[in-house]
């Protein structure tokens, strides 16, 4: 009896995650399960996202962009605003609702650059988990999708934006020409490996 009792708990345990993970898919196929928003956006009296109603905030979000377009790598771009001391609007672990003024590190403008909430774009699903078979053992893996047609959800001109959706696809062909990887045919990242003469040592002045 105890075993027919357990295993009837599990099910049910199974039937109740299933039904929770459809009711989160339904609010977000509606655009209306809330996330947390990146800086210089709010949840206004609704639950509908607005532009965060701070000027400094909308101002420092728009100089992001801006300095992005003429830089040429995420990590140059960290580099300006530790040269020059700018602080960026930040949101800590833990204190979602409150914003913290601190030089942003290169992880954080990456993130930042990458979400398509300020093109406009509601966006849900594009981390999916698949399990892979390492050593003999089952692993279960994320993976970052970022073609928006694999996207659980992505509806389009969802609420006010910063940058233009073809803005927003510039700059992630920009991220894709300097991530490292394997062949360093057309990659415009750093060399660290291949057959250059002191690959890696020496950097171009300009």
């Amino acid at each position: 009896m105890l075993q027919i009792k357990g295993t009837m708990a599990e099910l049910e345990m199974s039937n109740i995650t299933t039904r929770l993970r459809a009711g989160t898919e339904s609010n977000a196929a509606r655009g209306e399960l809330k996330m947390r928003l990146p800086p210089g956006y709010v949840y206004d009296g609704d639950d509908r996202i607005v532009v965060d109603p701070d000027a400094r905030v909308q101002q420092a979000v728009r100089a992001l962009f801006e300095q992005f377009s003429q830089c040429t790598s995420v990590r140059q771009l960290a580099m300006r605003y530790r040269d020059t001391g700018t602080v960026f609007p930040c949101r800590k672990p833990g204190r979602a609702h409150e914003l913290v003024w601190a030089l942003p590190k290169s992880a954080m403008l990456h993130a930042l650059i990458s979400h398509p909430l300020y093109a406009g774009v509601y966006a849900y699903g594009r981390t999916q988990s698949y399990v892979d078979c390492v050593d003999g053992k089952l692993v279960k893996r994320t993976k970052r999708v970022s073609s928006p047609d694999e996207w659980k959800v992505c509806i389009m001109e969802h609420h006010e934006a910063y940058i233009t959706w073809e803005q927003y696809e510039q700059n992630q062909a920009r991220l894709a020409e300097v991530r490292p990887r394997w062949s360093m045919d057309d990659n415009r990242g750093p060399i660290r490996d291949g057959h250059a003469l002191l690959a890696g040592l020496v950097r171009c002045g300009q």
